[in-house]
């Protein structure tokens, strides 16, 4: 079982619409496993989705998020997303980052 991550960093918890976040991916028949907490002063905000078919559901997240007409510029500015490695000690792979010089990877 691999885990694809969405993370909202600190700087953009405070604006970010989980709301409307959850009803687009539900529309998808997901439910994410949600993390939010507070460290020193920083708020953070997780969405972990657990699957056996890691490309197939960041495909679907892509066309249905990241791609989406509208709602894909503010998920793209305010979102990082990773999947862990197949094996516990494989560090992530970094599927999109806000920031654009991020070098990410494509799991296809």
């Amino acid at each position: 079982m691999r885990c694809l991550t969405i993370q909202i960093p600190p700087q953009f918890v405070a604006t970010f619409d989980r709301t409307e976040f959850l009803l687009r991916v539900r529309e998808l028949g997901r439910s994410p496993e949600i993390d939010a907490f507070s460290e020193e002063g920083n708020h953070y905000l997780s969405f972990n989705f657990f699957t056996e078919m890691p490309a197939r559901l960041w495909d679907d997240l892509q066309q249905n998020l990241y791609r989406h007409p509208e709602y894909g510029a503010i998920i793209s500015q305010s979102s990082i997303a990773v999947c862990d490695g197949e094996q516990e000690a494989d560090d992530y792979l970094l599927l999109h980052h806000f920031d654009p010089a991020e070098a990410c990877v494509s799991l296809s």
